[in-house]
């Protein structure tokens, strides 16, 4: 670029070269390569890594990170769970050295016809924990996952800027004794030039990441302490079946019966005589010989009858219940 003679306007040209993400050939570009990335170690938490390398190497040195923590977290689980096992085990001990008076048994004692006699009932206390009342919940960690996301990146980035200007001006004197056929002239030029050039570079590297721990607390299955069992002492029921027989119209068999005796006996063991049963013949029909009242040997006989339908003459099994006061015996026919 030209400027007039004695001009004093200077002349300004502007370099600059192509920034990071620049389009080639657009007015940012530069016909001057860009200088190469410099590398450095920068360390971010408990990982150093360069940015100017793969960041897969990042990511391979972030696996023992991910392994402290799942070691916490099972540490956390572990402590808490002895934590709760153990609150259950002083709760235990303080529940069992607490004891209160309770009933664990009924003696009834039944009389000569079966029923209860009061006055021979008998209740046995015992001094018991309260652990039999009051049992605690025990709680477990039934399932504990972990999942870990780990993001690592880098970012390089480059600018300059470079400035140039130069200022030109020249002036001329003529001067003689006649103007135009003797003198000289006399020319002054000044040349001024200042450049300012400007470079920056930046690597920024970062690493991001967030821990999901899913957890569920739900009862530990555990057993219970047995029931107190109940005894009845009385009287005594024991049932003979005899022998079934069939009776026919003909060749045609009508009905089936069999004989039962039944002995009825005293918490003693002794005989009970004089004493009434009742008969859940279930079905069956029932009949009595000598009454329903039992002999001087405290026994009983009975018969029990089946009528048969035509076509329906297979045996069947029937349960027969004796009742006596309280008692109840049971016991099962075929016919």
């Amino acid at each position: 670029m030209t400027t007039p003679e004695n001009s004093n306007e200077p002349i300004v040209s502007t370099n600059i070269p192509n920034p990071l993400g620049a389009v080639a050939g657009s007015p940012l570009a530069s016909t001057r390569p860009r200088g190469g990335i410099t590398s450095r170690s920068i360390r971010t938490g408990a990982l150093a890594r360069d940015v100017g390398s793969d960041v897969t190497n990042a990511l391979d040195a972030s696996i023992p990170v991910f392994g402290n923590v799942l070691q916490s977290i099972g540490d956390g689980v572990a402590t808490s769970q002895k934590a709760m096992d153990q609150g259950v085990i002083d709760t235990v001990n303080k529940l069992n050295n607490t004891t209160i008076k309770v009933v664990t048994s009924v003696v009834e004692v039944l009389g000569d016809d079966g029923l209860p006699d009061i006055s021979q009932t008998k209740l046995i206390t015992e001094n018991v924990s309260l652990l039999n009342f009051f049992t605690p919940t025990i709680h477990e960690w039934k399932n504990v996952s972990v999942s870990m996301d780990l993001s690592v990146g880098s970012f390089h980035s480059e600018q300059g800027l470079q400035f140039s200007q130069r200022q030109h001006s020249e002036s001329s004197v003529a001067t003689g004794m006649f103007w135009g056929f003797l003198g000289w002239f006399d020319t002054d030029t000044t040349d001024r030039t200042n450049s300012l050039a400007t470079q920056k570079s930046s690597d920024v590297a970062w690493q991001s990441g967030q821990i999901r721990v899913d957890a569920l607390l739900g009862p530990r299955k555990t057993g219970k302490f047995p029931v107190a069992a109940s005894v009845s002492v009385g009287p005594q029921i024991y049932v003979t079946q005899g022998v079934v027989q069939e009776q026919k119209t003909g060749n045609i068999v009508t009905s089936r019966n069999v004989e039962v005796e039944a002995q009825v006996r005293k918490a003693s063991g002794d005989p009970n005589p004089n004493k009434n049963i009742t008969l859940n013949s279930g079905g069956l029909l029932p009949s009595f010989p000598n009454g329903s009242a039992t002999d001087a040997n405290g026994k009983v006989k009975f018969t029990l009858t089946r009528t048969l339908i035509p076509g329906f003459t297979a045996a069947v099994g029937f349960q027969v219940n004796i009742l006596f006061g309280q008692l109840r015996k049971t016991f099962a026919v075929t016919l």
